[in-house]
């Protein structure tokens, strides 16, 4: 849902298998680092990654999340991009987790 937000359409070069791990003092702060990692990678280095929260640990008062699937090397034009997300925000964000988690967040564009 986070690409579909911002791109038309985007041409895959390669695909390497990785495994990306974030950490924040809570899940709030966990989901924005998450989101913003993304974004930096879409918009500084063009690549897009395609995979699943593989884990969510909580412990000495930190959540880490690791995160595995593949980071896919793309080619983009100007017409591409639907919006610009500038930045993932805190304003109102929601991480809630009964029957699944659902998260709300807000993108200053």
């Amino acid at each position: 849902a986070f690409y579909s937000l911002q791109l038309k359409r985007a041409s895959s070069f390669s695909g390497e298998k990785k495994s990306l791990i974030i950490c924040g003092p809570d899940k709030e702060a966990v989901v924005v680092r998450v989101l913003s990692e993304l974004l930096y990678l879409l918009q500084g280095e063009g690549v897009i990654f395609r995979g699943r929260v593989k884990e969510v640990k909580e412990e000495g008062g930190e959540v880490c999340a690791e995160l595995e699937g593949e980071f896919f090397k793309c080619s983009f034009s100007p017409g591409d991009f639907i919006e610009d997300i500038k930045a993932v925000t805190y304003h109102k964000i929601e991480v809630k987790e009964r029957d699944g988690c659902r998260i709300r967040v807000f993108f200053d564009i």
